[in-house]
């Protein structure tokens, strides 16, 4: 017998999924290159941001996992439809599925593709990977493919931000950043 959670957090996936007509899913990041994307691009398409860049479109579903990120968006205005998140918080009356999270460790990425694979979701710290899974689960919930496209997720630390940021909230993001352009033009910092 399903779990009654999960029952429930497919029901609110499904129902969510149902909302659209096209086959057309969007994961947003929050690169600089998002900009490049006109609003009407996402009419009609299903979106799942990870952590805060719902704050650059508002998005159906959002998916996060570091506390840093709740402050954020209650900072900017939640404007998800349902938040993804491995604790239950106050989305300003939006709902809140909780999933668990898996950190980042030798073992734990040793079995990322299966849980990748599997039917099982959870939440892990390459939320990417996550989104990937949310989006082969809508997949199988409307028992047709999907075409998932990629927005914002430049690759390029020297790229910065959405214009919306300005910066980042989290400082040690700030600071990786400056130390890895460092690192590119002087190897030995």
């Amino acid at each position: 017998m399903e779990n009654h959670s999960v029952v429930s957090f497919l029901t609110q996936i499904e129902g969510i999924a149902s909302t659209y007509v096209t086959d057309t899913i969007f994961i947003l990041g929050k690169g600089a290159s998002a900009d490049l994307v006109r609003p009407e691009v996402y009419v009609g398409a299903l979106v799942i941001a990870v952590n805060d860049a719902e704050r650059i479109r508002p998005a159906d579903i959002t998916l996060f996992h570091a506390p840093w990120v709740e402050h954020a968006l209650a900072t900017s205005g939640f404007r998800s439809r349902l938040y993804i998140a491995p604790y239950p918080f106050d989305a300003g009356g939006r709902p809140v599925a909780v999933r668990p999270f898996i950190p980042l460790t030798q073992e734990s990425s040793d079995l990322m593709m299966q849980r990748f694979l599997s039917d099982s979701f959870v939440i892990e710290e390459v939320l990417f990977i996550s989104a990937l899974h949310l989006a082969g689960t809508i997949a199988r919930l409307r028992g047709r493919p999907q075409t998932v496209y990629m927005v914002g997720f430049d690759f390029d630390a020297g790229g910065g931000y959405s214009r919306v940021f300005g910066s980042d909230l989290t400082p040690a993001v700030e600071q990786a950043r400056h130390r890895f352009d460092l690192h590119a033009v002087h190897p030995r910092l």
